[in-house]
This record gives structure tokens, sequence and C-alpha cells, in this order.
């Protein structure tokens, strides 16, 4: 991007579309399972892939800068260096991880949950994801209307607190009505950190590095939550849905506030 004040905007906008999907998708695919069956809404599904082949192939990418005849480990090896090397990028690049971890799987749980929780079918599972959805496109929007990255920190740090909460009233809630509000609460806090980090690691990062100090950020936000799947779905099938659920909404507040802690006390040093 030749402007690079519009990145933010860009970034936040990007995020907007894929939850708008995540909004009107899982309600649209509850609707069609309960009328046509699973077979069609994965057909369905399948084809909407040919739009986005359709844009990679539109797609116009500016050739490499920098070096290009290093070869790619030692790439790697130098992208891993410059991304722990800083300070900041390695502080919310862990936060997305642990989040990643310990919050992202509840979406897994919930076909469990709709059925044994809350007793209902497709179209329960469709408004549960859906929920999530809104909250997630709530955040976008508000990353969206922000004309700089200043204070941002500090609201992705709060974020996280804001999430572990919510998590844990979900697990502890057992009514439909309260179910739904909760969950827009913690899909905004996941959309407001991915997001949120994903602009304030682009506004930090060097140009020949962007590129591998987001393969990192890819990674510690889609690479880790299989594997908080796995174990949060092991845990869950030893001690049960809901007390593992509370168990990671409360990890996740004491991941929330150590890291309100670090990011005010690096605050706090850089102003002396």
């Amino acid at each position: 991007m030749e402007d690079r004040t519009q990145l933010a905007n860009a970034i936040a906008l990007n995020s907007m579309l894929m939850n708008a999907t995540r909004f009107v998708g899982p309600a649209l695919a509850g609707f069609i399972i309960a009328l046509a069956g699973e077979a069609v809404c994965f057909a369905i599904n399948a084809a909407s892939y040919l739009a986005v082949l359709v844009a990679l192939l539109a797609l116009r990418a500016r050739p490499p800068s920098g070096d290009t005849s290093k070869s790619a480990l030692h790439a790697l090896r130098a992208g891993l260096r410059y991304t722990f090397g800083h300070a900041d990028i390695r502080l919310f690049l862990m936060l997305v991880a642990a989040v990643s971890f310990l919050v992202t799987p509840y979406v897994v749980m919930m076909p469990l949950y709709a059925r044994t929780i809350f007793d209902g079918d497709a179209r329960t599972l469709g408004l549960l994801v859906s929920s999530a959805g809104a909250g997630s496109l709530m955040a976008s929007l508000f990353l969206a209307s922000r004309a700089s990255v200043e204070g941002l920190a500090r609201r992705v740090s709060m974020a996280a607190t804001l999430g572990g909460v919510a998590l844990t009233l979900f697990a502890l809630n057992s009514h439909h009505a309260l179910a739904y509000p909760i969950l827009m609460v913690l899909g905004f806090s996941v959309a407001l950190i991915a997001a949120g980090s994903n602009i304030l690691l682009q506004s930090w990062v060097r140009d020949d590095m962007r590129g591998r100090v987001m393969s990192v950020f890819s990674m510690s936000f889609l690479g880790i939550a299989p594997l908080g799947s796995l174990a949060v779905g092991s845990l869950a099938q030893g001690i049960g849905i809901r007390p593992t659920l509370f168990l990671c909404g409360a990890l996740t507040i004491v991941v929330g506030l150590a890291h309100s802690w670090r990011l005010k006390r690096k605050t706090a040093a850089e102003q002396t």
C-alpha cells in the first residue's frame, strides 16, 4: 500500500467483510440445514468459493522488494529474529496466541452447547454463532471508524479481559435470552484483539519484514486455535463443557490483566 495512513482502515474493512459473512452465514446455514439438509448447505458453501478463486485471479501483486536471493530458511530466521526482538510486536503476538488458545475454541463447542445446554437444533446453533459474528462485525466497524492507532493498544489489551469475563458468564448461563448478548460481547472482544493487533503490528513493522511478521501473526492466531480446540475438547470430555469454558474464561482474564499491566509498565518506562 502506497499510502500507509490508510492501512488501519483497510485492515479494519477487510475484517468487517469477513465478520459480516460470519454474521450472515451461520444463521443462513442453520435455516438451510433445517429446510433442505446438510448436503445442500455444503454444496452452496462449496460453490461460494468460486468467488474467492475469481478474486485471486484478479489480483495484481507488486514484485517483492529487497534482496530475494537469500534462502527461505535464512528469510525465516531473519523474520523470527526481527519479530521476537521487537518488544511491542512480541507482547501482542503473545496476547493473540493466548486468546486463540483459550477463547476461540468456544466455537467448536457450540454444536454440543446448543444441543445439550439449550436443547436446540441447527437454527439454535446458527443464532448462537451469528450472535458472536454480529459482535465481531461491530468491532470491525469500530476499528474502521478510527482515524489513527492512538490508544488502540490499550483497548486491545482491555478487550482480552472483557472477552474472559464474557466467556465465564457464558459458561455460567443457562438461558437463551442471555446467551446471545453475551456471545456478542465475546465476538466483539475476539475480533477487536485479532484485527486490532493486526493493525498495530502492521503500523510498527518495517516494509521488508511485513510478510514475515504477518506470517507469524497468522500462525499465532490461526495456527494456535486448533491446538486450543484439541486441548479444550479433551478437557471438556473429562470435566464437562461448562467447567472447561469457565476455566478458559478465568485464565483469559488473568492473561488480559497481566497484559494490561505489562503495557502500562512499558508505556511508563518510555515516558520517563
